[in-house]
């Protein structure tokens, strides 16, 4: 490499640490003001939420519905918050 080269390569470093500090405020101020979008639930899927430790059968039974509809319960937070189990639902 040449002396040329490694300058223009020192200058970049030097011009790409020097706007470092402005970056990371801009990003910080993006996080800042940047909404999540808020995710809602019935009364049911609250229900179903707060028993999700116990079996399906159980929370059938404790809510007087069919263990098929806890199970749709949970499919569908399991779509609203992204996850994957049931496990990370009670977490």
């Amino acid at each position: 490499m040449s002396i040329d080269h490694l300058v223009r390569r020192r200058n970049r470093l030097i011009a790409l640490l020097a706007a470092l500090p402005q970056k990371i405020e801009e990003i910080e101020r993006e996080i800042n003001t940047s909404v999540m979008p808020r995710v809602t639930v019935t009364d049911r899927q609250r229900q179903v939420l707060e028993r999700i430790r116990m079996p399906n059968k159980v929370i059938a039974i404790e809510l007087g519905i069919a263990e098929r509809t806890v199970k749709f319960h949970v499919g569908r937070m399991l779509k609203k918050f992204n996850l994957t189990n049931r496990r990370e639902l009670g977490g």
